[in-house]
């Protein structure tokens, strides 16, 4: 016996970006956007000359390393290698929830 979902309530495949644009492109755009907020931690490694704290200067660190993670994924979509951009979309998957957790613990009073 094989479970399935009903023909209209599967999934359908997404076949643009917002409706307009290529999906290889909406990648490239989603990932700049995550590399642009990475870079911020560089800027943020100051927060260790002027008193920033633990929490800080930790999300700052994390945020350097994982520029490295987003410039293997970004060359993973270009090169269209379907187990790399996986393991992209999972990196930015864990990204996303590491970020929120940290904001959670540290920055919620």
């Amino acid at each position: 016996m094989k479970l399935t979902l009903r023909a209209e309530w599967r999934p359908r495949a997404v076949s643009s970006f917002l409706g307009f644009l290529d999906i290889k492109t909406g990648v490239k755009i989603v990932l700049l956007f995550a590399v642009f907020n990475k870079v911020a931690g560089i800027y943020g490694l100051i927060a260790i000359f002027t008193g920033g704290t633990l929490a800080q200067v930790s999300m700052y660190i994390y945020s350097v390393a994982a520029l490295a993670g987003y410039y293997w994924g970004f060359k993973a979509i270009v090169e269209e290698s379907p187990s790399k951009s996986l393991t992209t979309a999972h990196l930015f998957l864990v990204d996303h929830l590491l970020s929120t957790i940290w904001t959670l613990f540290f920055g919620v009073n």
